[in-house]
């Protein structure tokens, strides 16, 4: 919903600050937000009760399901690559699943020992917005990349302050690790709707669905410690699983019928010009 909503309301493939304040007027874009509002809720409790390790993934079913609808709804003609990169995405984060939901363990952290978390997702908001600025017409996969890592910095942050407000109330809360769930979410939805803009919607929920786990299980485990207690054959199982994932992410955007189309309308348009010099 939110796809068409953008599509409808935007018909180029720059995508503003302006462009993003236009979509409000869509009513289909705007229940395609409170769909995702709902989503949300509940991945906000999840998050509060579950390690981020385990949380994060589950979110690749979503995948399958928007290839059903673009099928169904859509019309569109899918060949057998874009369906083996659903498997091997869906297969990839499985893996994730799989093996972290065996070893990942979650505590509470307060105060200083929230922040290094902030200071990543600090980071990693500054890397993606200077990414963003130099330049000039990016990529589909750079705003959904961005998107991604974005998210996954708003998931583990509501992890830590779901689980401070459950051990501990409002009081408990790090107030900066609340900060970067509402700047990280503003920015990344923002990439999301560039991402909409910018390509076929299906290769958008690749990217949230597989690369935002695979980012959230690194920081689950690099800043949060929730695999400290796992053998060294976990970490190279996972990398494999999001290796396997990531590559049918990039099958997907470049074999994906918009894709091919758009590429295609592109060289058309291109081959007179040089013709002509």
């Amino acid at each position: 919903m939110q796809h068409s909503g953008v599509t409808t309301s935007h018909d180029s493939e720059r995508f503003g600050i302006r462009s993003f304040f236009q979509l409000f007027k869509s009513g289909r874009w705007l229940l395609g937000t409170a769909i995702m509002v709902i989503a949300v809720t509940a991945g906000v409790l999840s998050l509060a009760l579950a390690p981020v390790m385990v949380v994060q993934p589950v979110g690749a079913i979503s995948l399958a399901v928007s290839v059903l609808i673009a099928r169904f709804a859509r019309g569109l003609v899918f060949k057998r690559r874009v369906y083996t990169s659903v498997l091997l995405c869906v297969a990839g984060v499985a893996g994730f699943v799989g093996v972290s939901s065996l070893f990942a363990v979650s505590r509470v952290r307060f105060g200083a020992e929230a922040l290094p978390m902030v200071w990543v997702s600090a980071a990693l908001l500054a890397i993606t917005v200077v990414g963003r600025l130099v330049q000039r017409r990016p990529h589909q996969l750079f705003n959904v990349v961005s998107a991604a890592i974005l998210f996954a910095c708003v998931a583990t942050n509501t992890h830590i302050c779901a689980s401070q407000f459950l051990a501990g109330g409002l009081p408990a809360v790090t107030w900066s690790n609340l900060l970067c769930v509402a700047a990280c979410g503003g920015i990344g939805s923002w990439f999301v709707q560039a991402g909409y803009a910018s390509g076929p919607p299906e290769i958008v929920i690749a990217g949230l669905t597989v690369i935002d786990p695979i980012v959230a299980v690194i920081l689950g485990v690099v800043v949060l410690g929730e695999a400290a207690a796992a053998p060294l054959w976990v970490p190279v199982i996972m990398v494999a699983a999001g290796l396997v994932a990531c590559l049918g992410v990039i099958v997907l955007a470049r074999f994906h019928p918009d894709v091919l189309e758009r590429r295609e309308r592109d060289e058309s348009t291109q081959s007179p010009t040089s013709q002509r010099a």
